[in-house]
């Protein structure tokens, strides 16, 4: 809400693809294009508020488990495959769809011959890469019958030259799948960073490692894996034949008089929760919460946001393109927090959490502002990749007293 008006009487919100996020029943649901998401805890059913996330691509051509068939040794997910696993019989178990998770069960049983498989979600490394490049990797999983002792369950990032040939693996931290309960609460991200000069292709594998000569039995339910380039993984982007892009979200007021915005003093007042990251992919900017513009002129603008250089809540006052920023307190990573910065000639502030205000003394406030853009610069530049749990604006400098008491 802002100022009591419905987000709908307000915002523009665009995006130029179809996207995900958990219903209020906590169902992995699509919101068509241009149609915000308001996401829920999958788990809690709490709601966690509007979701602004960066454009990202799934590389993972199949996370829907299309093709897959259960039987002895039944059918894989059309373009998966199974590597390594030697001395094992191989079991599609099931397959199925759990709260709008797509999955499928597989059991791995017998007598090691090796020490590693991989469940591969491509049967040759397609995915362009290069060195030094991070790519997140993400997968609902867990445990289903049988038991994982004496087993290591990681992602691992494969490289390839640019002739296919395989030079090594990344491995992300060991994970333990929970056993049983819901795919929904069973979510593991890791972000690897490619090492090899001469890689040209990489490719996503779900690894287990064990001993040599050990008897193992175990079934995994795998549901909607992600690839994807970036330093943190995103919200699930499904996928049926084909790498499918979800664009960048874009909220933005274009008629400041529906909120009462004043040029020459006011309040802006945030809740959000962010992501376990402090930058963006998008832009190279620190990711933003609010960016009050001109639309005329990218010069005049104020903006709120969580510095990329050491995650601080900041805030900044651009005029004539020179910027003038205020830092507070540590926003740490996933955490809730509220955020307000005032802004009047000569006194501007921000107060994160109740704490200590941040002063500025910036004498000289842009002009021309007349677009508020949430969660990102008008959707060409940081992206919050996160949730808004409230945006309100007030018409004045509130004093310290009421800042601190506005974000408690």
């Amino acid at each position: 809400m802002l100022v009591s008006k419905n987000f709908s009487d307000l915002v523009t919100l665009t995006r130029a693809s179809a996207a995900w996020s958990f219903s209020a029943g906590g169902v992995l649901t699509q919101a068509a294009a241009n149609v915000p998401r308001l996401d829920y805890d999958p788990i809690t059913r709490a709601a966690r508020g509007l979701l602004i996330e960066e454009q990202r691509v799934n590389v993972i051509r199949n996370n829907s488990m299309v093709g897959a068939v259960a039987g002895a040794p039944g059918t894989m997910p059309t373009n998966w495959n199974v590597g390594g696993f030697a001395g094992l019989t191989r079991q599609i178990t099931a397959v199925g769809v759990e709260d709008g998770i797509p999955y499928f069960e597989v059991r791995m049983s017998g007598t090691t011959g090796d020490t590693v498989g991989a469940f591969f979600v491509d049967p040759t490394p397609t995915v362009a890469g290069a060195n030094g490049q991070v790519w997140s990797q993400s997968t609902f999983c867990v445990l289903v019958a049988g038991s994982l002792s004496g087993i290591s369950i990681k992602h691992g990032l494969y490289q390839h030259d640019a002739a296919q040939a395989y030079l090594s693996t990344v491995n992300g931290p060991n994970f333990v799948p929970p056993s049983g309960g819901k795919l929904s609460a069973a979510w593991r991200s890791d972000a690897i960073t490619a090492n090899r000069p001469e890689t040209a292709y990489l490719r996503y594998g779900l690894v287990a490692s064990y001993a040599n000569g050990a008897t193992v039995d175990f079934t995994l339910r795998i549901g909607a894996p992600q690839f994807e380039l970036g330093t943190f993984a995103t919200s699930t982007i499904l996928t049926t034949g084909a790498q499918v892009t979800r664009a960048v979200d874009s909220a933005i007021i274009t008629d400041l008089s529906k909120i009462g915005f004043n040029p020459s003093e006011g309040t802006v007042v945030i809740g959000g929760e962010c992501y376990n990251a402090n930058a963006v992919q998008q832009g190279g900017s620190s990711p933003r919460l609010m960016v009050l513009y001109s639309s005329a002129n990218s010069n005049e603008n104020m903006s709120m946001y969580r510095s990329s250089a050491g995650n601080q809540a900041g805030a900044s006052i651009t005029t004539g393109g020179a910027g003038y920023p205020v830092v507070g307190p540590v926003i740490p990573s996933g955490s809730k927090f509220k955020l307000a910065f005032a802004y009047k000639s000569g006194d501007n502030a921000l107060c994160l959490n109740g704490a200590v205000v941040n002063t500025l003394g910036q004498m000289t406030l842009p002009s021309g502002i007349d677009r508020m853009s949430i969660g990102s610069y008008g959707g060409s530049s940081g992206s919050w990749s996160g949730w808004l749990t409230s945006v309100n604006y007030i018409p004045q400098r509130a004093i310290n007293s009421k800042l601190q008491t506005l974000t408690t």
